[in-house]
């Protein structure tokens, strides 16, 4: 989950023409969640290449095939 937050710019005038509020434009990424989400997939993948060494090394082993 992440999410995309807009702030789209605007000006407010008082009632003698001059500017009384305003805000700039902006974009902000949240993406700490896609990124923990990928890190977890990428060490689940990390143990599972693990694991899959040592069985082939079990069966290279077992017959004799290097």
């Amino acid at each position: 989950m992440g999410s995309i937050n807009l702030t789209y710019g605007f000006v407010e005038f008082d009632d003698d023409g001059n500017v009384g509020d305003a805000c700039d434009e902006d974009i902000k990424y949240c993406t700490t969640d896609i990124t923990s989400a990928l890190e977890n997939i990428v060490k689940e993948f990390e143990e599972s290449i693990e694991s899959d060494k040592v069985i082939l090394e079990q069966l290279q082993s077992e017959f004799y095939i290097e």
